[in-house]
């Protein structure tokens, strides 16, 4: 009888310290401080202790940060939109100083979805679950404006925080290790982008639904494809530059955006 191939994975005792020490490999390669093993940084299931911070530059839109995190700065400026989704995003995700830990999917494109994290989970099944197929062409809001004067094909879009890739994604089951498990999107705060007659681009509630109250724990938005897209084009370049695996953690940061300020009715920032 011929057994069937299969691929087995398990974690081995020490497990963290040598993660911590590939870590610091790929530091050096980037000539960049070590940071020492995770139990002296207090690696715990579900995040990370505070660690050290110390900000380098490698390329001059990524940004590494010391500890174990890597940083990823989207090119913002030209895509603030999409920033402002992710700045005004619930904070009960956005910490600060908290990181969101990667969730990867498989080796090359031949691979089987999933088979590079330890419970097999396919990215898309957390998208699915805050951005069902055809969302925004049926349900996100109409005002949405598409960029067509740059993508003639271009049309609305689903965009959701965090990231489907991660494990702090809306869609992670928390049996998984999902950190802000929701059974649809309809549980996320609600917006949308769009385009005024002065050329200027707004950021809205959408007034269909409950005004955000800041304590959900995703966000959704109905956005142009082409901005959603390409916004997030060069993250799989970082996360393979990067060698990031299972679980790593990384921040996501908002450059010009840091004035938002969401605590009022009307959320202005100051855009530098």
């Amino acid at each position: 009888m011929k057994v069937p191939d299969s691929e087995h994975h398990t974690e081995w005792d020490g497990a963290d310290e040598v993660r911590a020490a590939a870590r610091d490999f790929r530091r050096a390669v980037f000539g960049l401080a070590q940071c020492g093993t995770a139990a002296q940084w207090g690696r715990r299931r579900g995040g990370f202790g505070r660690g050290r911070c110390a900000s380098a530059h490698r390329y001059r839109d990524r940004h590494l940060r010391a500890g174990y995190r890597c940083g990823r700065s989207r090119i913002w400026s030209r895509f603030p939109a999409a920033a402002d989704d992710r700045r005004t995003a619930p904070r009960p995700l956005d910490r600060k100083g908290a990181p969101l830990t990667y969730l990867p999917d498989r080796r090359g494109d031949t691979g089987e979805h999933g088979e590079r994290n330890k419970y097999g989970r396919d990215p898309d099944a957390n998208r699915r679950v805050i951005c069902p197929d055809g969302w925004a062409t049926k349900s996100g809001h109409p005002d949405t404006t598409p960029v067509t004067d740059i993508s003639a094909g271009d049309k609305s879009s689903c965009d959701e925080f965090t990231f489907a890739a991660s494990y702090n994604s809306g869609g992670m089951p928390s049996d998984m290790g999902g950190t802000n498990q929701v059974s649809s999107g309809d549980k996320c705060a609600q917006t949308y982008v769009t385009k005024l007659s002065d050329a200027t681009w707004r950021l809205y509630d959408d007034e269909r639904t409950s005004a955000p109250t800041w304590s959900e724990v995703c966000g959704r938005s109905a956005m142009s494809g082409w901005v959603n897209s390409t916004s997030m084009s060069r993250f799989p370049t970082f996360a393979k530059e990067l060698r990031l695996i299972d679980q790593d953690a990384y921040f996501v940061r908002t450059p010009g955006f840091d004035k938002c300020d969401a605590s009022k009715p009307t959320i202005k920032c100051d855009i530098r």
